[in-house]
């Protein structure tokens, strides 16, 4: 399977993709360092972490704080 995660603002746009892998069977750790897909610090505030998981979809809401 593969395994997606995005992340998203509150209007629902993307904001950055974190990892496009196939699944390896172990416990990981994604860093994001508040920066957008062109390398832009983003804003504090609310964003989603969607994860793709084959047919599974996982949503997570995180705050961003500066």
């Amino acid at each position: 399977d593969r395994l997606t995660v995005r992340l998203y603002n509150v209007r629902g746009e993307l904001v950055k993709t974190l990892l496009v892998d196939e699944l390896v069977p172990a416990n990981g750790e994604i860093t994001w360092r508040g920066e957008n897909n062109r390398g832009q610090r983003v804003a504090s505030g609310v964003y989603f972490v969607k994860t793709e998981v084959g047919t599974k979809l996982f949503t997570d809401k995180i705050t961003m704080v500066k």
